[in-house]
């Protein structure tokens, strides 16, 4: 029978779901469904139609059972929280704070990931903004709309959102669970994770209410907002200056200046931070060590236009008294924290705002609504690029430790972000000394939830899964819900043996989601849960050339991250409940990604490091096997270049002074070469691109960016008056015709031109003295396995230090339901400098 699809909710919102007909309201199982089971349910348990809960019945007969599956579990009747219980006490987690509930206006919100502010150590020290004891604190946060308060029509139930929040009320969000104004969330722009949503709304309000709130002691600078009319490019040729350019709030006033049109973009920071910076917008990046006068002399010879505006995100003694120097008569200086220059030394007509950015604030609010409008658009373009991040461990109980480190001033230009979801119990539930018989595994059940309260019950059949770690804990990996570990029962007849993938079933066929089989781990395997996996070309190859003629049906798949749940004979790293990243290859059935589990060799899964989320560690496994295997496998036709990596002794800048070129540079192989090459030592790098990535590929470590669009001679010319040494080495990331024949004229005698298909050289320009090799980025081949082991036991520190970044990335809708449109728009070449991820828990 073809599941119905029902919503659990009031009867208005029963009644106004598309996908509830009068047919289906009228079936018998459906009408003793909400008659035995609905109208017992308090208001807060009840959940709207987007939800999809679907119900399945094995047929539709009145007595017969039915399951329940759901992409969210029930909103608890309690919840875990930072709970700060006494004034300068400490941070502590709770299982058993109340969820807010949604006022009119108002939406409740499952928070998946929240930002850190440094505000929230002042309120453990000082009592800042604690109007009572305990309080929850946190300020941002991003997550799903599970529940709509009267009147609320600017979102959906199912919305993924990120919103401002306010420490000390039910707005809080250091908590699973947090209400907030409907007019001040806005809907994440599907190039955005939740933790990379979760950094812009503090930041993003000091900087935009900063410039563009009206001038008061509390205000702004007045400006006239890039989002209102002929806002955008208003202040073109006016120069502005920034204190602190690499902290949140900085990096922020630093776009929002470049959309308004400022120039020159004048920053203070550290200089390991001046390329990011300048991608982001600013023109010029002053070393903040130097002192005032050193900093005035530089600015002098920047340009001697006056300063009406400057922008202190420091707020430090020492900063304000620097920006005030700058300021120009007449001008304004915003700062971040309350004034410290003192009242002698001001001068009337130079005016100082110190801005405090809570968007709930009555005289702020209109302001920030109009905003909220408008900023994903600018999010969703690339105009405006949030803060880089760092997850922190353990949910809401690593905040304490994150607020120490922001104090202590150890975190620059990154923002820190927990996920409440993730927050561990305190005392892991464990399984009663009679089911202790139970072995390491994956379980299924058939479980009876029950709950009561006065005046209504609710007991539900649900069918759920279960992981079974060594010590007894357990992992519900299909419904996030504490369940008793005594209903887990291990019959043959209930152990699930098959999973969610995306299937190709035929030659050319068409994409279904499906069930296939869970294999079993052989020795040195593991068994990972994906969080997200990465799209590639090759997927479109496969689908629409039928590359490597494979067996049908079949699962694609090359890259994924995701949660090691099951390790297999002898292995000893990773860890069950380790982050990892691993690559798939379509040959290895086992191994390819578009599923919700993998098993992979152990050996060639990398820890997430903590300062990526999972949905950037997906992007790196296939681009970072070709990236690196073009440069340093042995050289042969197909491998690569030979070279020295430089995670191994001798190889770290071993190549300086040789020139490299790599077409193809905003691909997402091409910025890895980019930023590999940097790490060998090349200079310079020169890669080939389309101009409107050039600050882009810079900040990756490109030093010279040529147009894509140039004729074959063109190219050839202009690098031959950029490289003063013979070019011999040419990694071509896009490999057409057009661009390996131009990058074998490019080519030294000697060296080596890297492709990634098979070679379309012209026969006639084909010398033996230019060496064509086709790299395979398939860490799975005997010749190339221990080359991979090695390299995947230094690349997460390669990221986690900072040397390497990953790729943009765009998250697609609908979990694997929504990779084939993903394929079809890199088919057709739709697709730029981003990796496009989808997560397989999403899957609908």
């Amino acid at each position: 029978m073809t599941p119905l699809c029902c919503g659990i909710g009031t009867p208005p919102l029963i009644q106004a779901c598309p996908l509830f007909s009068r047919a289906h309201r009228h079936t018998p199982f459906i009408s003793r469904l909400f008659a035995q089971k609905v109208k017992h349910l308090p208001q807060r348990h009840i959940h709207p139609p987007s939800l999809r809960k679907l119900i399945t019945p094995a047929n539709p007969s009145i007595n017969q059972p039915f399951q329940i599956s759901t992409m969210f579990p029930p909103i608890p009747p309690k919840q875990k929280a930072l709970l700060l219980k006494e004034a300068h006490g400490k941070y502590v987690v709770v299982d058993e704070a109340d969820i807010p509930q949604p006022g009119r206006g108002e939406v409740l919100i499952r928070e998946e990931a929240t930002g850190l502010n440094l505000v929230d150590k002042f309120t453990q020290e000082t009592g800042l903004f604690a109007a009572k004891y305990p309080l929850i604190g946190g300020w941002e946060g991003a997550g799903v709309v599970i529940q709509l308060g009267e009147g609320v029509r600017s979102v959906a139930v199912g919305d993924r959102v990120f919103h401002s929040g306010r420490s000390g009320d039910k707005y809080a969000t250091y908590q699973q669970y947090t209400t907030t104004l409907a007019d001040l969330v806005v809907k994440i722009p599907r190039n955005l994770s939740y933790d990379r949503a979760a950094a812009i709304p503090v930041a993003l309000n000091t900087a935009a209410l900063g410039l563009y709130a009206p001038p008061s002691e509390r205000g702004g600078a007045g400006l006239i907002s890039p989002w209102q009319s002929e806002g955008h490019s208003q202040y073109v040729d006016q120069p502005i200056f920034i204190l602190g350019g690499s902290s949140s709030v900085g990096q922020f006033v630093i776009q929002l200046a470049r959309i308004s049109g400022f120039a020159p973009i004048i920053t203070t920071a550290s200089l390991k931070n001046a390329d990011y910076l300048k991608s982001l917008g600013a023109t010029h990046v002053l070393d903040r060590k130097l002192p005032t006068s050193a900093i005035r002399s530089a600015i002098k010879e920047i340009t001697t236009k006056p300063f009406k505006i400057v922008y202190d995100a420091m707020a430090f003694e020492d900063t304000q008294h620097t920006g005030y120097e700058v300021l120009a008569p007449g001008g304004t200086m915003v700062i971040v924290t309350s004034p410290k220059i003192a009242e002698s030394e001001r001068s009337p007509d130079k005016h100082i705002s110190f801005i405090f950015a809570d968007p709930t604030i009555p005289d702020r609010t209109e302001i920030a609504r109009n905003m909220y409008k408008h900023i994903s658009g600018l999010f969703a373009s690339g105009e405006l690029k949030p803060n880089h991040i760092e997850v922190l461990p353990n949910g809401l109980a690593g905040i304490a430790e994150g607020l120490e480190r922001l104090a202590k001033w150890e975190v620059s230009a990154r923002k820190l972000i927990a996920h409440p979801q993730e927050t561990a119990f305190q005392q892991p539930p464990r399984v009663p000394e009679r089911r202790q018989a139970l072995q390491s595994g994956l379980y299924s059940a058939t479980v009876t939830h029950e709950r009561e309260a006065p005046g209504w019950a609710w007991y539900t059949d649900v069918y759920v899964t279960a992981m079974v770690i060594p010590d007894y804990s357990l992992t519900f990996s299909h419904f996030p819900y504490e369940v008793a570990a005594e209903n887990i029962r291990n019959s043959p007849d209930r152990t699930k043996r098959s999973w969610t993938a995306l299937v190709l079933p035929t030659k050319f066929g068409e994409f279904e989601v499906r069930e296939v089989a869970v294999p079993e781990l052989a020795p040195g395997e593991v068994l990972v849960r994906a969080e997200a996996v990465g799209l590639n070309p090759s997927d479109g190859y496969v689908k629409y050339r039928d590359l490597f003629s494979p067996e049908y049906p079949l699962v694609l798949g090359w890259d994924a991250a995701g949660v090691v749940v099951q390790l297999g004979e002898g292995v000893t790293s990773p860890a069950t409940g380790d982050k990892a990243f691993h690559p798939g290859v379509v040959y290895n059935q086992r191994t390819t990604t578009f599923k919700q589990y993998n098993a992979v060799p152990a050996d060639l899964c990398a820890k997430v490091p903590s300062n990526l989320t999972m949905d950037e560690a997906a992007t790196i496994p296939l681009v970072f096997d070709t990236a690196a295997f073009g440069l340093y496998v042995k050289a042969d036709t197909r491998s690569g270049a030979g070279l020295t990596p430089p995670w191994e002794e001798g190889g770290l800048g071993k190549y300086s002074g040789q020139p490299i070129v790599i077409l193809g540079g905003s691909s997402s192989i091409g910025q890895f070469v980019i930023q590999l090459a940097r790490l060998s030592g090349f200079t310079p790098i020169i890669a080939v691109a389309s101009l409107k990535n050039e600050e882009y590929l810079k900040s990756r470590g490109a030093t010279h960016v040529v147009d894509r669009n140039l004729s074959s001679s063109d190219l050839s010319a202009t690098i031959k008056e950029i490289a003063e040494e013979p070019v011999r080495l040419v990694f071509d990331a896009v490999s057409v015709k057009e661009t390996q024949n131009a990058g074998y004229d490019i080519l030294a005698p000697g060296g080596t031109l890297v492709i990634d298909t098979r070679s379309k050289i012209s026969t006639e320009k084909v010398s033996v003295e230019k060496h064509v090799t086709a790299v395979v980025g398939d860490p799975f081949a005997p010749d190339r396995h221990q080359f991979a082991v090695e390299m995947f036991k230094a690349i997460s520190s390669l990221f986690q230090s900072g040397d390497f970044k990953v790729n943009r990335i765009e998250v697609l809708a609908n979990g694997l339901a929504g990779i084939p449109e993903g394929i079809t728009r890199y088919n057709s070449g739709q697709i730029s400098a981003k990796k496009l991820v989808a997560r397989p828990p999403e899957t609908l």
